[in-house]
This record gives structure tokens, sequence and C-alpha cells, in this order.
């Protein structure tokens, strides 16, 4: 019975999507290029594991574009945003739709400064602090904004998500029904209230919801994606290959639901067939282990499998003294022991011997630079690209830095209080001519467009400070900035 059930549904959502044909010239629905529950993805040294925070189709990280167009983008978009009504709001959006997050962040935050009782840049806020994996942060954002506006759906929808990620599913539910009943076409109330629903041992109440969304929309790919994944995953694993192998017929399909495919494989015991997927988008060494990784997921039961995969990834690690970069702590070893404490698995009888080379010993801490005299997460490392910004000062130490961002806001208030400060570093080494040797680059932005810039400057100036405007550009920092998540 279940497994003529299970012929059914996956055949059902193979004939709804292939009733209507999405013809060759519409774009994908976003930029985004992990999208829907995913499983862990590895790509060269890092390791892109986005389960829970696409769980909830959430369009986390977009496909970074090349940085010399998203500049020119940005120079003429903002341009035309200076004539309409809020110009920090749509850059933000803009920066956030091309997967600039961390750029998007601070732009954000003074959007909302200027128009502190408005939901929407709280909720745009949120949603680029879940793609930056700060959880936590997420929450807060999405709750100030529907203490602001409790009738808007992406607010309800984007902290039943955070809910979600912080494995608080229970909670969660009513947010995304709460939205639902405003717009009951929310995609990602949709998406999410399933996946909750799942997780809370709902599974007949999340394929009811999903199949009823996809009576209204076939062609959502995030939902048929999510759909193939559940069943798959609670155990009805032919059902869930024959509605992902469709999913990957769409040219929309990309590394995630490839994962996605190979996990479904393993799950129906089709461990050639998954290798070979996983291999399309993972180096040799760590096919090995996302494949153990995923007869681990195999062994759980069924109602254990989706807790583990979402638990596992939340919330990845962020350092915040870099905002534009991330450092995550999600290898092989880290969800073997995660799936071991949510679900109580003894991991060793599943797979033998897994780690068998010892970890090497931590190399000795480097000895701090002279100039590194002071705690300088207060004032991150400017990002690629984050927008137009004023280079006001530049200092040997950090002790200096620190201090003349406190004393220049306070003097010049009126013209740089409402903007952040970021750190460039450059070192000029020993050559003779000056400048020379290390300096800190002190800058306040990130703004909206040259012309803001130019005026803010003219400002400083006409009061007898120094003040060079400085184009979103390359990073010049010191340090080079490592491959970002996308």
């Amino acid at each position: 019975m279940n497994a003529q059930r299970s012929l059914q549904r996956g055949s059902r959502v193979t004939a709804m999507h292939h009733q209507t044909t999405r013809p060759a010239s519409i774009s994908p629905v976003d930029k985004s290029c992990d999208e829907g529950v995913t499983a862990p993805v590895r790509s060269g040294r890092l390791l892109r594991s986005s389960v829970a925070a696409v769980a909830l189709a959430v369009a986390l990280a977009g496909c970074t574009a090349n940085p010399e167009s998203r500049i020119a983008d940005y120079a003429t978009s903002t341009r035309t945003m200076e004539q309409g009504g809020n110009s920090l709001l749509s850059l933000a959006e803009t920066m956030a739709a091309d997967g600039d997050h961390a750029a998007a962040v601070p732009v954000f935050r003074r959007a909302h400064a200027r128009d502190p009782n408005a939901a929407e840049p709280l909720v745009g806020l949120g949603r680029s602090l879940m793609a930056l994996g700060q959880v936590a942060a997420a929450e807060h954002a999405f709750r100030d904004a529907v203490d602001r506006d409790d009738n808007d759906p992406d607010a309800l929808a984007g902290l039943g998500s955070a809910l979600v990620r912080l494995n608080r599913p229970e909670a969660a539910i009513a947010l995304f029904e709460d939205a639902l009943r405003i717009d009951f076409d929310h995609g990602e109330a949709t998406r999410g209230l399933a996946l909750a629903l799942d997780m809370t041992g709902q599974h007949d109440a999340a394929i009811a919801t999903y199949e009823q969304a996809l009576d209204r929309d076939s062609e959502d790919l995030k939902l048929r994606n999510n759909y193939g994944l559940s069943l798959a995953l609670f155990g009805e694993s032919d059902a869930g290959v024959r509605v992902l192998e469709d999913v990957l017929r769409d040219d929309r399909a990309g590394p995630s639901q490839r994962q996605n495919m190979a996990l479904a494989y393993v799950l129906a015991g089709n461990e050639r067939d998954a290798v070979r997927m996983i291999a399309i988008d993972q180096d040799t060494r760590t096919v090995g282990q996302t494949l153990d990784y995923f007869r681990i997921i195999k062994m759980l039961a069924p109602e254990d499998r989706l807790a583990a995969l979402v638990a596992g990834t939340t919330p990845p690690k962020q350092d915040t003294t870099r905002p534009a970069n991330r450092s995550y702590d999600n290898d092989a070893e880290t969800r073997v022991e995660t799936a071991r404490r949510i679900v109580g698995l003894d991991v060793e009888q599943v797979v033998e011997d897994p780690f068998p080379e010892p970890a090497p010993m931590p190399e000795p801490e480097p000895e701090p630079a002279p100039h590194e005299d002071a705690d300088l997460s207060g004032i991150p490392l400017m990002a690629p690209g984050e927008g137009w910004s004023l280079q006001i000062a530049a200092y040997r130490k950090a002790s200096q830095l620190v201090a003349g961002w406190k004393l220049l806001r306070e003097k010049y208030f009126s013209i740089i209080g409402d903007l952040e400060p970021r750190r460039t570093e450059i070192d000029f080494g020993d050559r003779p001519e000056k400048p020379n040797g290390f300096f800190y680059r002190l800058n306040a932005g990130p703004l909206t467009s040259l012309e803001e810039a130019t005026e803010k400057c003219r400002q400083m100036r006409d009061l007898g400070a120094d003040c060079w405007v400085r184009p979103p550009e390359e990073d010049e920092n010191a340090a080079p900035t490592p491959e970002l998540f996308q």
C-alpha cells in the first residue's frame, strides 16, 4: 500500500510539472545558487553546507557576479535611486539580490535608522543576516519587524524561518500559518510550514501542504525540491528519487539539487549513482566524506533524519571581525558528532573507523605585529564592492585607529554620525620614499552614491578635515579574502 502511494506521488508531481513547460527564454526565478532543502556541498576547501538555511527556500546567497560589473551596476543604479524616496533601502536590496550580503547588512541598518518605524528594512536585514549564517541576529531583526507590522507576511515568514534554523519548529508553525492567512500563496511561508511540520513529526500534513501548493504552482523549483527530499527522508525513497530526477531536468537546477539527488540515491540504496552525482561538484577527497555522512543519515529513523540535517548545520560559525568572510567548522567529523548528539547514534556501528588519521598538532599562534595593539572588532575590514565611502584618516597602530574614529565621529557627528567605521590595511614595505611601512586607513560608509559621498566629503573639508572619496573597489587589505559561500 505504501509502495503504491509512493509510486503515485512520484508520478503525480512529474505529471504536474510537465503539464506546463517553461519556455527556455524565461530566466531563473532569482540569482541564488543554492535553493530548497539541500544536502552538504563541498567545493575546494570550503564545505558548502546549506541544509537548514535554504530548507526554508529563502534566497540566502546569490551567485557572485564579476566585481567590476557589480560596481558599475551599483554606481548606475544608485544615481537612479536618488530620485526615489528610499535610496538606502533600494541600494541594500540591490546588494542582497547580487549576493553581497556582507555589504548589504550595514546599509539595511542605516535604512532602518532613517525609518525606524518601517518593517521592510528589518526584513531585508534579517534575510541578509540569515545568508551570512548569523541566525540569532536574524531572529532579532525579524522580531523587530513583526513588532512594527504584525500583518507583514514577509516578517512573519522570516521569523519562522529563523526559528526553524534554531531548531524551534513548533513556534515557527504558528508564524507560517499567520503569514499564509494574510497571503495564501506566500512561497517562503508555504515551504517553511511544510518543513516545520516534518520536523515536528507531522509528515502527512507536510506532504499535504506540499501537494496543495504544487497544485497551484507546479513550476516552483524550491517547492518541488523540498517535496522530493521530504519523501526520500521519510521512507518513500523511490518516489523522492523520481521527483528529484525531474527537478534536475529543470535548467534552474544547480549543485544543491544535485547533492539532494545524491542523498536520495543513498536512501534508495543506489550508491553508485550517488557517487557519480556527488563527484560533479566535489573533489575526490571529499566525495567519500559526503558519502559517509549520507550513510549515517540513512541509518537514522525517518523522523530523525531531517532533525539531524537541520541541527547539523545550525548555525554556521561566523567570524564577526571579518564581516565579508565566513569560517566553518562543519566538516565530516563535526556532522557525525552532531548526529550522535541529536539521536544518540553509536556512529562506530555505522562507519568503521571513520576518522583513522590523527588530527595534526596545532601550530603555535604567531606573535602579533607591533601595530596590532588593540581590538578592532568594532572597526571591521571593508568588504570588496561594499559601496562608496569616505577615507578620513590613516594610522600606524590599531589603538590609534580606535581612538581616531571615536574622536572624528564626535567632532563631525552631523556629517558621519550615522555611518559605520570600516578599515583597510596597506603595507608599503621598507621603500625609501614616503609613504612607507604599515598603515590602517579609516573609512566611513557605505554611502549610496558618488554624489552623496562627494557632498559629505566637501562638508568635512569645509570644516578643516582631511577627506577622500573611495569608490567601491577591489579589496586592498593585507590578508586576502577567502572564497565566499555561494
